[in-house]
């Protein structure tokens, strides 16, 4: 992790090409300027349908790398970011843009996705 609470992406799990996220990262991506949208992927390395969801997240963040930011939150190692969002069930996708933000409903697709970033 950084000082900003937000590793590198070589630091993944699962293979997913996003930066982990933890409270103090949180908190500069919600009170910094964004100039693109962000991508949040609540999940937990013993969750099946996170398993199953990560390529299709690698998938996208390698697609839209420029134009969207992609970040992994781990619910077991930042329950206090979970909380903050109100994630009860993972996995949870938020999209940050602007000043708005919004839960995505599942079933996730590729195609939803990069149009939920407004990159489709």
């Amino acid at each position: 992790m950084d000082n900003n609470g937000i590793s590198k992406p070589s630091d993944q799990s699962q293979g997913q090409a996003s930066r982990r996220l933890d409270a103090d990262g949180l908190e500069a991506l919600l009170s910094g300027p964004r100039t693109k949208p962000v991508l949040l992927d609540f999940f937990a390395d013993w969750c099946g349908p996170c398993r199953m969801l990560a390529p299709l997240i690698t998938e996208v963040a390698t697609e839209l790398e420029g134009q969207a930011d992609v970040f992994a939150v781990d619910i077991d190692d930042f329950p206090d970011v979970a909380a903050k969002f109100g994630v009860s069930s993972v996995p949870t996708l938020f999209v940050i843009d602007a000043d708005t933000v919004t839960r995505l409903a599942a079933p996730h697709t590729r195609k939803g996705l990069i149009a939920a970033l407004g990159a489709g």
